[in-house]
């Protein structure tokens, strides 16, 4: 913290311009882990943003809405899914092809129900719905032709594997599995990077300034270098533990040992989802 591998400083204090400097060097770090961890495809782009989910709430239908605004779909499963919709709102044309509210928050139907439009621009969904408690446990399949998907994956990422493939993108805060709060991951397939934005999109939340900066992305502006660091460090330590096979077994035997005192509680304590 206050003296990084014998420098005198800490690497908090050093600078992200620094070409192949410590900074750098961990932000590399962390980005060729997550794309060994969740076999990230080549044509996505793998970025750093300030601003948490919420920072992505409203760099989404900003960067992926048109530049005049459009069309998007929020599938409704929960309090976070709703945050996400009520930001998109101000940007875009926003409908709810799917309310959990309809089956009480009690599970979520068959993709193959929903009132998908064609020609929006993407699909949000939440992966997991931690007030709600609704959760994807499988990558929805929308059939061909339908909008690209786009996942706020907060509190699934790096709790098993993913096929990031099935989405256009795939986003999730610190403060969960990827590190401490503050910071943000975007994984972004190249279509959907270049798309034109919206003429008054932050020059913080433009998915293409942050993948063009050089000699790195993720450096347009300031990252927060210090949490990053933190980052780089808790994806090595999650290789080190089996990665996503290992974080899976891990996730399902803690998840098991509450689920176990539920059904064994004779009715005490009941879920409903």
């Amino acid at each position: 913290f206050t003296d990084w591998r014998g420098t005198g400083m800490g690497i908090m204090e050093m600078s992200h311009r620094d070409a192949g400097g410590p900074v750098q060097n961990a932000m590399s770090s962390a980005v060729s882990d997550l794309r060994d961890l969740l076999q990230i495809p080549e044509n996505y782009h793998v970025l750093f943003f300030q601003g948490g989910a919420h920072g992505q709430f409203s760099a989404i239908p900003l960067n992926l809405g048109g530049a005049s605004g459009g069309k998007a779909d929020y599938v409704r499963t929960g309090f976070w899914s709703e945050r996400a919709l009520n930001e998109g709102k101000k940007y875009l044309d926003c409908a709810v092809p799917m309310d959990a509210a309809d089956v009480n928050y009690t599970h979520i139907p068959d993709p193959s129900t929903w009132n998908i439009r064609s020609d929006a621009s993407y699909v949000h969904l939440c992966a997991n719905e931690t007030i709600h408690g609704l959760e994807f446990l499988t990558e929805p399949d929308l059939g061909p032709g339908a909008p690209p998907l786009v996942l706020d994956a907060t509190s699934t990422l790096l709790s098993r594997p993913m096929d990031i493939s099935k989405y256009g993108m795939v986003y999730a805060s610190g403060g969960k599995n990827l590190g401490p709060a503050g910071v943000c991951v975007a994984i972004i397939r190249d279509d959907l990077v270049r798309r034109e934005p919206h003429p008054l999109t932050p020059s913080v939340l433009d998915f293409a300034l942050a993948a063009d900066s050089q000699p790195i992305p993720s450096v347009y502006n300031t990252p927060p270098t210090f949490l990053l660091y933190v980052v780089s460090e808790v994806l090595q330590n999650v290789q080190q533990r089996g990665g996503m096979a290992g974080m899976e077994d891990r996730a399902m035997r803690l998840s098991g040992s509450v689920y176990d005192v539920i059904d064994n509680s004779d009715g005490f304590y009941v879920n409903s989802v």
